[in-house]
């Protein structure tokens, strides 16, 4: 009798467990600027227009990085990284990116998963302690304290690999800009406008390659819902959209504009503490009632 009982509890726990859950929703803001770089020669380009095979780098750092709704920046840390895309096409004022050829490595003096040429990373983001503290707020004079291309990526990656983002063969995969401002694809126009001057506008869903916080569940591109990572209109990643400014008096050599996005992913939902306890009661109790027979 006691046997069925445990089996019993077993079975309804075992039930329970992917349906009693406490889904979190991973958020972030960010401030971040940006270079055009020459994909031969990967250095900046500081004039000219926009051109298919341009590659777009941002180093960013987030004023706001939260969990569940809980601050998940941690005492005397800070939570930064990059994104590198390849302009895939230009049509009117749209410019579609895919993942950088050469891949996400080949600028990032830190090794990320999926950064290797085909590896689909476009985005790391590092978790570093404050002894150079990255400052990227467009409030402060100066706006930044890194002062080129190298160094600003060298801080962004310092630290340790938190996640990593790209194109990973999922066929709602994108990353999207709308040319707004007059002039928006000629960077020296844009590194001439002030940081109030709206220029672009992005969207973009992303398939998770890494994260160290749990396993990423499916979303519904442009929402929070939950939903098969395989039908249509869902992603096992970030979506993230936001806005792109002029680059006037950013204080890094070769920076063309300042951008800001909000991003959001869910993490994969996990059974509840008591739903835990109450399988693994099951369990030991069925050991008990074998050892005992």
């Amino acid at each position: 009798m006691k046997l069925k009982t445990l089996a019993a509890a077993t079975v309804a726990a075992l039930a329970l467990v992917g349906t009693t859950v406490q889904a979190q929703i991973i958020r972030a803001q960010d401030d971040d600027i940006e270079w055009v770089l020459d994909p031969v020669t990967l250095q900046p380009k500081t004039s000219g227009t926009l051109a298919e095979g341009d590659v777009l780098v941002s180093v960013f750092e987030f004023p706001s990085y939260t969990i569940g709704g809980q601050n998940a920046i941690p005492a005397g840390q800070e939570v930064t990284g990059i994104s590198v895309l390849q302009i895939e096409s230009i049509d009117g004022n749209t410019i579609t990116f895919t993942q950088f050829s050469g891949g996400l490595n080949a600028i990032s003096p830190v090794d990320v998963v999926g950064g290797d040429a085909g590896g689909g990373a476009t985005i790391a983001v590092f978790q570093n302690d404050l002894s150079f503290d990255l400052s990227l707020d467009f409030a402060d004079d100066p706006e930044t304290n890194c002062t080129s291309l190298a160094q600003c990526v060298a801080e962004g990656t310092a630290g340790t690999l938190l996640q990593v983002d790209g194109f990973f063969g999922d066929a709602d995969e994108f990353w999207e800009s709308t040319i707004i401002a007059a002039g928006g694809l000629n960077i020296g126009t844009v590194a001439g406008l002030s940081g109030t001057s709206l220029v672009a506008a992005f969207n973009a869903a992303q398939t998770t390659i890494f994260n160290s916080s749990g396993p990423i569940g499916g979303m519904v591109v442009g929402g929070n819902a939950a939903c098969d990572p395989t039908a249509l209109g869902c992603i096992a990643g970030p979506t993230l959209s936001g806005t792109i400014t002029g680059g006037l008096d950013l204080g890094a050599d070769g920076a063309f504009a300042r951008s800001d996005f909000d991003a959001q992913k869910r993490l994969a939902a996990v059974p509840e503490p008591t739903t835990l306890l109450l399988l693994g009661a099951g369990l030991l109790g069925f050991g008990a009632l074998r050892r005992r027979s």
